[in-house]
């Protein structure tokens, strides 16, 4: 059996090398590790930081008058659209750029899409592509709020991935920063 620290590095690593080299698969995998760290009850990353004096600080931004956003079809707004930050690369951001930081819970509820009037927080982009991209059954009777957000997935394409898809690899950067100094704790 896998001990938690031992689960949350590879965890850690994992968001590195997808990030470092994201592949479709890669991204399609990555919502069980967000499930694993952060959405789970007693999640690993919970667990690990129990006792260690620890609460991660989730960075969210992006650009205001991002390309992206052009992009964006009649119906679709996107608020601040995820950017991949690392804890190397933190210094090397756009200085254009406007950030936010939040707790685990206001970083879940964090709002990232609008689609046909729907509001899209972390947390369900997270299970959208857990559910839609990920291979577990989808329910025949989908609310309209998943099917606004398959449209956005048909709708929106970037770098040749649909938005959600492509929106994880933000919320990866945003992960892997947030726990970064508990990971090296953990390395050290």
């Amino acid at each position: 059996m896998f001990s938690a620290e031992r689960v949350f590095i590879e965890d850690m690593e994992e968001l590195q090398r997808t990030i470092d080299q994201p592949t479709p698969y890669r991204l399609r995998t990555l919502p069980g590790i967000f499930r694993r760290l952060l959405m789970d009850n007693r999640s690993v990353a919970e667990v690990v930081a129990k006792g260690r004096d620890f609460a991660p600080r989730f960075r969210v931004g992006g650009k205001p008058d991002s390309d992206i956003r052009k992009q964006m079809p009649p119906g679709f707004t996107a608020h601040l659209l995820l950017q991949v930050q690392t804890p190397l690369s933190r210094g090397n951001t756009d200085p254009n750029a406007h950030y936010v930081e939040m707790s685990k819970t206001d970083f879940l509820r964090f709002q990232i899409a609008w689609v046909d009037g729907n509001e899209f927080t972390v947390k369900e982009m997270i299970q959208f592509v857990g559910f839609k991209s990920g291979g577990i059954h989808w329910d025949p009777t989908r609310k309209g709020t998943e099917e606004a957000l398959d449209k956005l997935a048909r709708t929106l394409v970037i770098n040749n991935d649909p938005y959600p898809l492509t929106q994880m690899l933000g919320i990866a950067g945003c992960v892997l920063e947030a726990y970064w100094p508990l990971y090296m704790r953990l390395k050290s």
